[in-house]
């Protein structure tokens, strides 16, 4: 069973990325015990942790052939820390509506509730426009791009799942390129949206709200479809304690 909201190898690749990229964690001293203590001293002077090993923490750091490798580090920047922590969130919900959707027959995608809702692909498709719409040159140009025809994503034009996908994919594509393009100094800018000013991160937070809400509805509209056939994305009912003592050790439960 996957938590909704784990670290995937994907995040722990980025988070290496940012640790070396943007200089909020430096990488030190490889632990491999074949420097001396002077090479190690000149190292841990040149990523800037000072002499002393109580200046750094030890973690592991995971490239991109999966190889770990322990390093000496400083304390997280907290704009990395939320750069990568906001990537994540996106990520582990696009996971759970992407799960929710492989559950259905093509049909289904198309099927609404009732006529005051929309189908699991109007649903994607204005998922997807909004996020190329936001997220298109997303420091430098209004987040309501002129070109969009929001009216347009709630009409089910598609033929084929491939088509929905199509599009799904090409929104979440222009997001995450646009995430990982930004820098902590990012966070202190404003961007524009229908002509309102945003910071940055509040622009980012009203993004992935907006996108939940709406990852919600697909699930909910998925688990509807779908039935006795549903297989849940998250804990299922009445197996909490469970789950915690496989994955916590612990029931959840007080012991007292």
């Amino acid at each position: 069973m996957i938590s909704p909201l784990y670290v995937s190898p994907n995040r722990k690749r980025e988070l290496a990325r940012l640790i070396t990229s943007h200089g909020g964690f430096h990488q030190a001293n490889r632990l491999r015990g074949t420097a001396s203590a002077a090479q190690r001293a000149t190292r841990r002077q040149a990523a800037g942790l000072g002499t002393k090993a109580k200046d750094a923490t030890r973690g592991p750091i995971t490239d991109a052939n999966g190889s770990t490798e322990h390093v000496r580090i400083r304390p997280m920047n907290a704009s990395i820390e939320f750069l990568s922590a906001i990537t994540n969130a996106f990520e582990a919900n696009k996971q759970l509506a992407d799960r929710a959707v492989q559950q259905l027959p093509d049909e289904k995608l198309h099927v609404a509730l009732d006529e005051n809702t929309n189908s699991i692909a109007v649903i994607m498709k204005h998922v997807a426009g909004n996020l190329n719409s936001r997220w298109s040159d997303f420091l430098s140009t209004d987040g309501e791009k002129p070109w969009r025809n929001r009216d347009a994503e709630f009409v089910d034009t598609f033929g084929s799942r491939a088509e929905i996908l199509e599009i799904w994919e090409r929104g979440w594509a222009c997001l995450l390129m646009a995430l990982r393009s930004l820098r902590p100094a990012d966070l202190e800018k404003t961007v524009l949206i229908r002509g309102e000013p945003h910071s940055v991160p509040l622009a980012i937070a009203r993004s992935l709200g907006h996108t939940c809400y709406h990852i919600g509805q697909i699930v909910q509209v998925a688990r509807f479809h779908a039935g006795q056939n549903w297989n849940t994305l998250t804990i299922p009912k009445g197996g909490s304690q469970q789950f915690n003592q496989a994955h916590w050790g612990q029931t959840g439960k007080s012991h007292s």
